[in-house]
C-alpha cells in the first residue's frame, strides 16, 4: 500500500495544477449515502476524510464540500427529503456548487444506490424479487444523477463506487444464513455490475468497493473467533460492524480499503484532464 500510494501520488502531482490557478480553492466534492459522510467510523476517518488527507498532500488549497447524507437513496439525492439541502436535494446542491466553481473543483466522489437495494437483503431468506424490483429504478435513477453532475460540471472527474456485501455475515448464523449469504452475493454482485454500467454509460470512474472487500473469494481460508470462514466473510467481520454489532457500516479499517479504491481510480481519472 505504501508503494502504491507514493505512484499514485506522483501521478496526481503532475495533475493537480490543471484544476486550477495557482492560489485559488480547489475543491473536493463528496456526494452519497451513510458511507461517504463516515458514520461508524472514527471521527476523522471516514472513507471521504482519509481521501482528502491523501489528496491534500498533492493539490495545493484543496479544500473538502461533503454534501453526503446518511439515509440518502437515489430517489431522495434528486428529490430531497433526508438532509436539508439550500437547493431541496443533495443533487440541487451539487450541481449548484460545480456551475458556480467553474474550473476549481478537482474531482467529486459519490456511493449511492445501497440504500435503494439494502431493504432487500435485511432478513432471512433474502428477498430476490424485492431486489430485482429495486435495482432497476436506482440505476435510472443514478443515470438521471449523474447526467445532472456532468453537465453542472463539465470535465470535472466523478469517481462513484460499488459496494461491498455486509450481509455474508449471515454465513454465521447456520445452514440457512449460509444460504442467505448465498443468495446475498449473488445479488450484490449484479446490483454492483449494474451500478458500474449505470457509472460508465455517464462517462464517471468507478473505484471498486467490491475488490476491495474481497467480497468474491470464496474459499474458506478465513476466519471468525478462531473458527474457519470463507474470505469475504472473513473480511467483511474484519472491515464492517456487521459481525459484531449487525451494523453493515465499515468500521476505520474497512473505510481506509475504501479510500484506497478511490484514491487509485482519482490518480487515473485526474491524469485524463
Amino acid at each position: 500500500m505504501p508503494l502504491v500510494r507514493t505512484l499514485i501520488a506522483a501521478v496526481v502531482s503532475l495533475v493537480a495544477p490543471m484544476a486550477a490557478t495557482a492560489g485559488s480553492p480547489v475543491y473536493y466534492l463528496a456526494l452519497g449515502d451513510s458511507l461517504a459522510r463516515g458514520l461508524s467510523a472514527s471521527a476523522g476517518h471516514g472513507y471521504v476524510d482519509d481521501v482528502f488527507a491523501f489528496e491534500q498532500q498533492t493539490i495545493p488549497d484543496l479544500q473538502l464540500v461533503n454534501l453526503s447524507c446518511s439515509g440518502e437513496s437515489t430517489a431522495t439525492m434528486m428529490n430531497g427529503g433526508i438532509c436539508t439541502y439550500t437547493t431541496g436535494s443533495q443533487l440541487g446542491d451539487a450541481e449548484a456548487f460545480l456551475a458556480s466553481h467553474p474550473g476549481q473543483v478537482a474531482f467529486a466522489t459519490i456511493d449511492i444506490g445501497g440504500n435503494d437495494l439494502a431493504p432487500c437483503l435485511l432478513s432471512i431468506p433474502i428477498n430476490a424479487a424485492c431486489f430485482a424490483a429495486a435495482l432497476p429504478i436506482a440505476t435510472a435513477n443514478l443515470e438521471t444523477i449523474v447526467t445532472g453532475l456532468r453537465t453542472a460540471g463539465a470535465a470535472v472527474p466523478i469517481v462513484g463506487m460499488t459496494y461491498y456485501d455486509p450481509f455474508l455475515a449471515y454465513w454465521l448464523q447456520g445452514a440457512d444464513g449460509q444460504a442467505a449469504a448465498h443468495d446475498s452475493l449473488k445479488l450484490v454482485k449484479s446490483g454492483n455490475g449494474a451500478l458500474k454500467r449505470a457509472y460508465k454509460k455517464q462517462r464517471a470512474f468507478v473505484a471498486d468497493g467490491q475488490k476491495a472487500f474481497a467480497t468474491t473469494k470464496k474459499a474458506l481460508k478465513g476466519s471468525y473467533n478462531g473458527e474457519p470462514v470463507p474470505l469475504n466473510v472473513a473480511q467483511v467481520c474484519a472491515w464492517t460492524l456487521m459481525c459484531s454489532a449487525n451494523d453493515f457500516h465499515a468500521n476505520d479499517a474497512g473505510h481506509a480499503a475504501l479510500a484506497g479504491a478511490f484514491e487509485a481510480v482519482i490518480a487515473k481519472a485526474l491524469a485524463t484532464r
